[in-house]
């Protein structure tokens, strides 16, 4: 896995990835703000995504919980980028997608700097035929749930070439 996604085995060990062979994907923890499993993300070998049943959403924190000491947190969508930024040096917790969890995160997040990164997902077609970009949204929706929760917030996005962090991160 490390090897496929340009990672280092370390930082998916920081997650508790492991491989789910009845499942023959790879699962990644969702942990509650107390670090408490509540469920369980796969990713098969195709890239294909989904949680086992039963599961609740959550976060992606490494090594289970951050510590009190820790003053920036970098946001990151899924649990690849989360590893991206873990090899990169930055403390970093991910969200299963570009929506939710916005609750988990402030609580996580108070009286912290934290940095979203953003997604650059191609825009979607809503019903009523207007557009929406989800990781750009996500990560604005997300910023404004933080204003007044956390010390600072900022919004970055990769380089437009590129579609995410571990991708940014692997362009160099």
């Amino acid at each position: 896995l490390a090897h496929g996604l340009g990672v280092t085995v370390q930082s998916l060990t920081r997650l508790d990835a492991a491989w789910a062979g009845p499942h023959e994907a790879w699962a990644f923890p969702m942990r509650d703000v107390d670090g408490e499993m509540i469920g369980i993300r796969l990713r098969n070998e195709t890239g294909k995504k989904w949680a086992i049943n039963g599961s609740r959403s959550g976060l992606f924190i490494p090594d289970g919980q951050l510590g009190d000491m820790v003053e920036q947190v970098l946001v990151c969508e899924g649990p690849t980028d989360t590893v991206a930024a873990l090899d990169l040096g930055f403390t970093a917790i991910g969200r299963p997608s570009g929506m939710g969890q916005e609750n988990m995160v402030a609580a996580i997040c108070r009286r912290r700097n934290v940095v979203i990164v953003g997604d650059n997902d191609p825009p979607k077609q809503r019903p009523d035929s207007t557009e929406w970009r989800p990781g750009r949204d996500g990560a604005e929706r997300l910023a404004a749930a933080l204003y007044g929760e956390a010390r600072t917030v900022k919004v970055i996005y990769p380089h437009r070439a590129v579609k995410d962090l571990r991708a940014w991160m692997k362009a160099g």
